[in-house]
């Protein structure tokens, strides 16, 4: 049935000239052919189709979909792929996504006055209903695709719609009306040469006769059944053969594209990595340089630094007459000054390390921590400290040194 569906899908594009020569013009109805013809997408759908890879159709056919235009010529495309998902749901047993594309379908193709397409999607609207078991919604659709076909004098699709109006009549039990359209679709689908269509009816003529305990003509239609299907796989086969022999040129060939272009990209990649590596010797390079400049300016600022605090330490001394053995006691004899400069907000362990950077500047932060007994953490807390007592925001790395001559000059003045 599935194969049917699809067949009777592509038939209707070629006569959708015929069905639509009142409302639109032979241009349109030829662009719509060639597009929906030569859409790799739609192609490779329908052979996920046909082999029942329902899942893959769905993703191609979805895919399709978003990729259309929002513009009313392709809205006819829109109404062709809105089929297309649907017979794949209809091909996952998902009816209720089935039914909701095929309405979708059915809403543009009546708005574009596409006839054989309406028809279309009435039948395909019948056959989920078929499968959901309501048989007189089924039939109503059915019917009604039916009245088209005969108004454009479609063969293929009347004897379609016939052999779907026969298997309601047998899910219904209703045995002499399912042989009588049974015949009828027959009839026409021997009269077209068409083997698919032929295989379809004389399988359900097996069925409606055994159904109704009429052995013999059962057996006579399972023995057509044999040779139908015969001339089918012989058919099938070439087709198979041909189809394969185009894939695998079509494969050679885009085998061949690919190559080409991991080539390309491989040696554009090639030139990317050389340009990173050249950028990021370069960037080591100037960061190195940066990194001595650095060392040597904090070097010439720390000389300064230690220049500038020897040279008010002297004139402390002097100024205070300070002899040279009691140095050592030069801070803590003015401790009141530091005091009051603080606001006595300095605790011993402060006092501690002010000792310590005022008669040796250069120390470390270990050697002070380990001479205090204080973490690291600890240490830069007590610095941050007295860093906002004295005011010092020098944005250079030295505010120890600042901090110290600070202090110096605190005691000078």
């Amino acid at each position: 049935m599935m194969l049917r569906i699809l067949i009777i899908l592509l038939v209707f594009i070629t006569i959708t000239a015929k069905s639509q020569s009142n409302t639109k013009s032979d241009s349109v109805v030829l662009l719509l052919r060639d597009y929906v013809l030569n859409d790799n997408l739609n192609n490779l759908g329908h052979k996920y189709l046909i082999t029942k890879n329902c899942d893959k159709a769905i993703i191609l056919f979805q895919q399709r979909l978003n990729n259309l235009d929002t513009q009313e010529q392709q809205s006819i495309h829109k109404g062709y792929i809105h089929n297309l998902l649907g017979s794949a749901y209809l091909c996952d047993n998902n009816f209720e996504k089935a039914l909701l594309h095929f309405n979708k379908a059915l809403a543009i193709r009546e708005k574009f006055s596409d006839t054989s397409g309406v028809a279309n999607s009435y039948s395909n609207i019948g056959l989920v209903y078929g499968k959901l078991l309501e048989y007189e919604k089924a039939l109503k659709y059915h019917e009604k695709s039916l009245d088209i076909f005969y108004d454009i004098s479609f063969h293929f699709g009347i004897a379609n719609e016939f052999n779907n109006i026969g298997e309601i009549f047998y899910y219904l039990k209703q045995h002499d009306k399912a042989e009588k359209y049974f015949l009828r679709s027959i009839e026409i689908f021997d009269s077209l040469n068409d083997t698919e269509g032929l295989l379809d009816n004389h399988r359900d003529m097996v069925n409606n006769y055994f159904a109704q305990k009429k052995y013999k003509k059962s057996h006579e239609h399972y023995q057509k059944v044999a040779i139908v299907s015969e001339i089918l796989v012989k058919s099938n086969a070439k087709a198979f053969a041909m189809a394969k022999s185009k894939y695998q040129t079509e494969k050679k060939l885009q085998e061949n594209k690919l190559l080409k272009k991991e080539i390309e990209v491989r040696k554009y990649r090639q030139y990317g990595l050389a340009a990173s590596l050249f950028l990021m010797v370069v960037l080591i390079i100037v960061f190195f340089l940066n990194y001595i400049n650095y060392k040597k300016r904090k070097h010439l600022e720390t000389k300064e630094f230690l220049s500038e605090l020897k040279l008010l330490k002297a004139e402390v001394i002097i100024a205070k007459n300070v002899s040279q053995s009691n140095q050592v006691e030069e801070l803590k004899s003015n401790r009141d000054i530091i005091d009051k400069y603080t606001k006595n907000k300095l605790n011993e362990t402060d006092w501690k390390i002010l000792d310590i950077i005022y008669h040796n500047p250069t120390i470390t932060n270990n050697e002070i921590a380990d001479n205090v007994c204080l973490s690291n953490s600890g240490l830069r807390s007590s610095f941050k400290k007295m860093y906002q007592l004295f005011h010092i925001d020098d944005p250079s790395s030295n505010k120890r040194l600042s901090l110290v001559i600070k202090i110096t000059r605190t005691i000078q003045k």
